[in-house]
């Protein structure tokens, strides 16, 4: 195993521990998981990665015969984007700096700006797949947001908006969804937009004062994890079974008797309560 430091934009150095048979020019594939990213082979045929940013460092990877490169988790990085797409992992936080070649606009970080509005231009940023609007004061979502066809995070965190429109339903890629510290929500009417999103795989409803959760969370029927820390909650309705997809559920802080707790967990669900 042969330890080298490499230099990223904008990221500390990474002490990178590249195993020594993947530099030589003999090797065809090579399966690379945490912090092993590999700059000095010249004939691999393919690359696995678990850890992202690989493309930041493109111009230094000499690979002549790559035929395909899986990385796994990389923030940024979706199908259809080249090699060569850093612009992916870069995040903006002005809306200024954003609007100026919007369809390269990848990350949105907009959290903690208090918007009187949201811009109706938001639309523009065709290829936004993360956008936070934490912590900004919203009292109304645009219908404009169903336009981000693909969006995969969002964060609408500590608002104060009731109720979702129904352009939400439009984005259909959307996996990850905060909703923390939203203490208006109108979850009835919610659910049964949530429940058109065909990816949803993660919901994050943490201190949002709910004392009950409403039946129509069982149209969500891809929710894999369900987020319900520091809410009022003393019961979780048993048709959660009906939710086949979903293996994870936190309650932390909620005063739900244990023999509730029992009941979920005889589902199978994986419950997080203490």
């Amino acid at each position: 195993m042969t330890t080298t430091t490499i230099s990223e934009p904008s990221r500390p150095a990474i002490r990178a521990n590249i195993p020594t048979a993947i530099r030589t020019n003999a090797t065809r594939k090579s399966h690379c998981w945490e912090n092993c990213l590999i700059f000095k082979t010249t004939a691999l045929s393919g690359v696995k990665t678990s850890q992202g940013y690989i493309f930041l460092a493109m111009k230094k990877i000499r690979f002549i015969r790559l035929l395909f490169i899986c990385l796994l988790s990389n923030p940024g990085f979706a199908t259809g984007q080249t090699p060569d797409s850093a612009q992916a992992n870069v995040e903006y936080t002005r809306l200024e700096d954003a609007f100026k070649e919007p369809e390269k606009v990848y990350r949105l970080n907009l959290s903690g700006q208090s918007f009187a509005s949201f811009p109706d231009s938001l639309s523009k940023f065709v290829n936004l797949q993360y956008l936070s609007l934490r912590n900004d004061h919203l009292k109304l979502i645009p219908k404009e947001i169903g336009a981000l066809k693909n969006l995969r995070v969002l964060d609408l965190s500590g608002n104060d908006f009731v109720v979702l429109p129904d352009e939400f339903a439009n984005l259909t890629n959307l996996e990850e969804l905060y909703l923390d510290n939203d203490l208006n929500l109108d979850l009835e009417r919610d659910f049964k937009i949530l429940g058109q999103l065909p990816n949803l795989k993660y919901l994050h409803l943490d201190n949002d004062g709910i004392k009950k959760l409403p039946r129509s969370i069982v149209l969500l029927k891809n929710l894999e994890k369900l987020y319900l820390n520091g809410n009022q909650l003393h019961r979780i309705p048993l048709e959660l079974g009906e939710l086949k997809k979903l293996n994870y559920l936190e309650l932390k802080n909620n005063p739900i008797p244990v023999d509730r707790i029992n009941e979920l967990q005889n589902q199978g669900l994986r419950v997080v309560w203490q």
